[in-house]
């Protein structure tokens, strides 16, 4: 599952390295610890949006076709009822990841009116507070 690919020196790959070989490589100075950023491993790891479509499409389809199997009283085999089963909870762990990260990393209300008014000022303004984070 991943890790970093060892070459030769005509750059030709020989093996994948566990952490401990490429710590102990690494000890030996025998090789350097490769330089990678946090954004190539996140534009590596994240699919693109027509796959994304793709697999919405089929799960559409797959849907349709259960529920309305169901509706007309056929049989649905056990296979189907797991796949839809495991599906639904994915969506659900995908909404709630999206649900958490909208909530976790928003901007706490910019400029939030109350309906105090401030008493030193005469003038006919709301108290506001900016939290900026």
């Amino acid at each position: 599952m991943g890790g970093f690919t060892l070459y030769d020196k005509q750059g030709i790959p020989l093996r994948i390295l566990e952490y401990s070989e490429l710590e102990t490589l690494s000890e030996a100075g025998k090789i350097a610890w490769p330089s990678i950023t946090e954004g190539e491993i996140q534009d590596r790891s994240k699919s693109d949006y027509l796959s994304k479509g793709v697999v919405a499409v089929q799960l559409g389809w797959f849907y349709t076709q259960f529920f309305a199997r169901t509706g007309y009283r056929l049989d649905v085999t056990a296979l189907e009822m797991v796949t839809l089963l495991f599906t639904m909870n994915g969506i659900v762990a995908y909404i709630s990841k999206l649900a958490f990260y909208f909530f976790a990393f928003r901007r706490f209300s910019a400029f939030n009116q109350f309906g105090k008014k401030r008493k030193a000022e005469k003038q006919k303004s709301y108290l506001c507070i900016n939290k900026l984070g």
